[in-house]
């Protein structure tokens, strides 16, 4: 049994000090694919669904700082599997938690934000060059998640729908989202409120074991035995387009092609049919590589 923290109400530790150079490596390592499949990172945005326990968060930070154009959303749906055997009884309410969260990320924001006006105003009077402050992505605070509530205790099949329709949900709120931004995190000198040059997204799912394995089952379309996933490990998923032979890289790494409008969407089926049919094939399994070569 996993025990609450009091101030928290919840178990939510955070990551460790190795968590922490891990998910660093793991960002670099996700650049590294991307350009291997040859996404131009300087116009591409990166939106990262996120568990909003505390580990999810921090590994999410530590990939972000190695991704330009980062948003960051909070959603419930992809949290740990509620179940009897990790969680007690008493439960404090998952909205706490969440804004908790929230105001954590915000003050981490505001932090960085005073210590790049600070920095600036050093070069006014002095004229040394300043020095690199990394800024958190930026939190999208209005994004609507699919869950709002712990359901407690979960059973199994009970985690694996959860996860399967958050994967639905995410995939159409990214399917619509904007590439812009209200502000470029890698060029503190940029005043503009929005990216014009952005025409790709990546899109990435930060989430537990479980959540992994219930994930990868829901764009396989079939359950299959669990596999062991590491710490910060990568897994790929690729659909290929009902039109054409070739594949093209999807989630967790980039969204799949543009969906219907609204429009179109209420006039054919092709907007649930692109996500629910099973056109994905998993290309990449739970690789470590990169975090078993650099302990070497």
């Amino acid at each position: 049994m996993w025990q609450p923290d009091p101030s928290h109400g919840l178990w939510d530790p955070p990551l460790s000090p190795a968590g922490h150079e891990q998910a660093e490596k793991t960002g670099k390592r996700l650049v590294e694919l991307l350009e291997e499949k040859g996404v131009d990172m300087a116009t591409t945005n990166v939106l990262i669904y996120t568990s909003p326990f505390q580990r999810c968060i921090d590994t999410s930070l530590g990939i972000a700082r190695h991704l330009p154009n980062t948003i960051l959303r909070l959603e419930l749906g992809l949290g740990e599997w509620m179940c009897e055997r990790f969680f007690e009884n008493d439960l404090a309410p998952a909205s706490r938690l969440l804004a908790r969260q929230q105001e954590t990320l915000a003050r981490k924001q505001a932090e960085a934000f005073s210590s790049i006006a600070k920095n600036n105003n050093n070069i006014n009077k002095s004229g040394n060059t300043a020095t690199k402050i990394t800024l958190l992505p930026w939190v999208d605070y209005g994004y609507q998640a699919l869950r709002t509530e712990f359901d407690f205790p979960e059973h199994y099949g009970d985690m694996l729908q959860r996860f399967d329709e958050t994967r639905l949900h995410c995939m159409a709120t990214a399917a619509t989202t904007t590439t812009t931004q209200p502000f470029s995190k890698n060029n503190k000198n940029d005043n503009s409120n929005s990216n014009s040059g952005i025409s790709n997204m990546v899109v990435l799912f930060i989430t537990h074991a479980v959540g992994v394995n219930a994930l990868l089952d829901g764009f396989r379309n079939q359950l299959t035995r669990p596999i062991e996933t590491g710490y910060c490990s990568i897994s790929r998923v690729t659909r290929v387009h009902p039109s054409k032979s070739t594949p093209f890289l999807t989630s967790p790494l980039t969204p799949p092609p543009p969906l219907p409008s609204p429009k179109e969407e209420k006039d054919s089926d092709d907007f649930h049919n692109a996500i629910i049919r099973n056109e994905w094939t998993v290309d990449l399994l739970a690789s470590d590589i990169h975090i078993v070569d650099s302990n070497d």
